[in-house]
């Protein structure tokens, strides 16, 4: 759905897909050298951690969208969550109210 790729201070970097378990997301960044909790790593503007996010999907690149200055990447996990595991009732109007904009911010992200 959503692809984040990671990049420290140091110059290493990892690729994950979300939703992905945050405690192992937060052990393989230590491992490679990314020290700061995903909870603490702005999606935009980070001082600390340069983030590039992608989607495969319309539906992941819609829901990119949604995300405002303030998100974190545990954010961006949680939301990639809730949305792949939606009930099955509910799945196909979530998914239409995401491709057809239905919960943009009013923040412009740059």
């Amino acid at each position: 759905m959503i692809k984040v790729k990671i990049t420290g201070k140091v110059g290493t970097s990892l690729q994950r897909e979300l939703p992905t378990d945050i405690h192992q997301l937060y052990h393989d960044m230590r491992e490679a050298g990314i020290n700061k909790l995903p909870r603490n790593i702005l999606l935009r503007d980070d001082k600390d951690v340069d983030l590039q996010l992608s989607a495969d999907s319309e539906i992941g690149s819609r829901l990119l969208r949604v995300f405002g200055r303030n998100d974190t990447l545990a954010d961006a996990n949680t939301v990639a969550f809730a949305v792949s595991t939606a009930r099955e009732e509910i799945l196909p109007e979530l998914e239409q109210n995401i491709v057809h904009n239905q919960y943009l911010t009013n923040v412009t992200l740059s």
